[in-house]
């Protein structure tokens, strides 16, 4: 008969510090760019851009399709020109319908306001702020932090 053995408190105060530090390096190296930017963009200001190119593109996540709006639009700072294709802090895939509604939105040539980090210039986005799926992310990261955090302290496994 086998016997089933709970890891030591030792082994689960290391495995709990590297989750939380696994954790914390994916949230640092996939959203807290996005987190600086939607907090900050609608304070950047603004000058003119162009839009370049649009598409709707297919992807696969999980064996479903998803789709992009994809923007590409140009704008001058200081006298130096920019390329983007950032809309919102936070890239985001979805239905068909709603990439096919942000490339209606920015079609080709149309004139838009872009917001512009005026450190980094090359760093913008055609809609500031956080977005709904932004705040999402925000949250679930979190909390799944703080669960791992509360099974550190608490010694639960």
């Amino acid at each position: 008969m086998a016997v089933s053995r709970k890891p030591s408190g030792f082994w689960r105060f290391v495995l709990g510090v590297f989750f939380v530090a696994l954790g914390s390096a994916f949230f640092y190296l996939t959203t807290l760019d996005a987190l600086l930017i939607g907090q900050a963009s609608p304070s950047w200001p603004t000058v003119q851009a162009r839009i370049w190119h649009t598409d709707v593109i297919a992807g696969h996540h999980r064996g479903q399709v998803t789709y992009t709006g994809y923007v590409r639009y140009g704008y001058r700072v200081h006298g130096k020109v920019y390329a983007s294709h950032r809309i919102t802090a936070l890239a985001i895939s979805g239905s068909s319908s709603a990439a096919s509604e942000i490339v209606r939105r920015y079609p080709v040539d149309a004139i838009v306001p872009v917001y512009y980090n005026p450190a980094k210039p090359w760093i913008s986005v055609l809609v500031p702020g956080m977005s709904w799926q932004l705040w999402m992310v925000l949250v679930f990261s979190c909390f799944f932090m703080g669960v791992r955090v509360w099974i550190i302290v608490t010694g639960r496994a």
